[in-house]
C-alpha cells in the first residue's frame, strides 16, 4: 500500500465515519426492507375471543416496519379485550 493511502487508515476519525456510515445503513436496511416489515398477523389460543377482535384491538396495519411497531401500546390495547391474559409475540421471518 502506498504511503498516502496508509495516512487514511491510521485516522481515527476515517474509521467513525466508516462506523456511522454501517450504522445508517443497517438502520435502514431495518426500516425500509420488505423482510422486516408486518406480512401477516396470526391469533392463536383464542377460544373466548375471536381472532378478527384480537386482530382489530392490535391495530397493526400490513406492511408497518417491525421496528417502528408500538410494542407497550399493542400489548395494552388488546390486554384491554375480557377474555385476554396473556400476550406472546412471536417474531417470524421467512
Amino acid at each position: 500500500m502506498s504511503p498516502t493511502a496508509m495516512r487514511w487508515v491510521r485516522r481515527p476519525w476515517v474509521w467513525v465515519v466508516v462506523a456511522l456510515c454501517l450504522a445508517a445503513s443497517a438502520a435502514a436496511a431495518l426500516r425500509f426492507a420488505p423482510a422486516f416489515q408486518v406480512d401477516q398477523i396470526a391469533v392463536l389460543g383464542n377460544s373466548q375471543v375471536s381472532a378478527d377482535e384480537v386482530i382489530a384491538a392490535a391495530e397493526v396495519s400490513d406492511s408497518t416496519p417491525m421496528v417502528a411497531l408500538p410494542v407497550e401500546e399493542i400489548e395494552s390495547r388488546v390486554e384491554s379485550l375480557d377474555a385476554v391474559f396473556v400476550i406472546v409475540a412471536t417474531l417470524v421471518i421467512a
